[in-house]
């Protein structure tokens, strides 16, 4: 999980670091550069089952990558701590969505433990981002489909996460090619390679973005969606720490304050046996 919540928000601090290449060009070159490295830990792994057209798999990997989508999209606008908050929502809409498909449960105090790391997490960047009704409609999208894309890592049973990020990963290249071509930005992509910068900045999120998808898999299968979406708002406390590091992101007494609650709220919902799962 801590793997996860690391390289999660290292890709999302690549992209951002690229400025406005375009979110389609970023999500393309995560694909280009994540790939070789999926299919060799595919190959390299035990074989598994492979159902590459279930609706499962489908579900996950599309869900995923419109999710990445969108998240790329706020990060040529908004610093990588205050896109990963629109994303911190996950734990609600997992734990929601799995109730009301009878595939897990939890206690009652895994919503008001969800809460307070939210509120932590709106604390650490609220003095930078615009509550309006556009911030309001990313929150709950990025949300549903950041929580859908999870979920479905239940339904993928018997399969491993070495295939499930190979199967995301070319499903991200299929999607980020249209794209492309769709926007026009064809032209676009050998200028922004021949920088060294951006190419080490493109490997960055490729690779990182594929190692986040590895662990998060492996995580989900070993805890469940509901305490694995515990990572989105672990993700937002690594985003904000590496803001602070690269761009020297001021801190003031109400970002401290943010950052206990999340931690604390992160920490009793991995280690103090708050969450429970059940599978139909």
């Amino acid at each position: 999980m801590l793997t996860a919540s690391v390289f999660f928000p290292l890709s999302g601090v690549a992209v951002h670091g690229l400025g406005s290449g375009g979110w389609d060009i970023a999500l393309l070159s995560r694909a280009l550069f994540g790939l070789p490295f999926a299919i060799f830990i595919f190959l390299s792994g035990p074989k598994a089952e492979c159902h590459w057209n279930s609706f499962a798999i489908l579900l996950r990997s599309t869900s995923a990558v419109i999710f990445l989508a969108m998240l790329y999209f706020i990060l040529e606008f908004y610093s990588p701590g205050e896109s990963f908050t629109l994303a911190s929502m996950r734990p609600l809409w997992v734990a929601g969505l799995s109730m009301a498909f009878g595939l897990g449960s939890v206690r009652f105090i895994f919503w008001p433990l969800s809460l307070i790391g939210i509120v932590g997490i709106a604390l650490m960047e609220g003095s930078r981002i615009s509550a309006g009704l556009g911030f309001v409609m990313l929150v709950l999208i990025i949300g549903f489909l950041g929580g859908l894309s999870t979920l479905a890592i239940d339904y993928c049973r018997g399969q491993s996460a070495s295939f499930m990020t190979l199967h995301l990963t070319m499903t991200m290249l299929i999607i980020a090619v249209v794209s492309v071509v769709i926007n026009g930005h064809v032209e676009d992509i050998p200028v922004l390679m021949q920088s060294k910068r951006d190419l080490f900045l493109y490997s960055v999120a490729g690779l990182g973005g594929t190692v986040y998808q590895i662990f998060s898999v492996l995580t989900v299968k070993r805890v469940g969606s509901i305490a694995g979406s515990v990572i989105a708002l672990m993700s937002a406390l690594f985003a904000w720490m590496l803001g602070h590091l690269i761009w020297n992101v001021p801190s003031n007494a109400l970002s401290v304050l943010g950052i206990l609650l999340a931690l604390s709220s992160c920490v009793y919902m991995v280690l103090g046996g708050s969450l429970t799962r059940k599978t139909s």
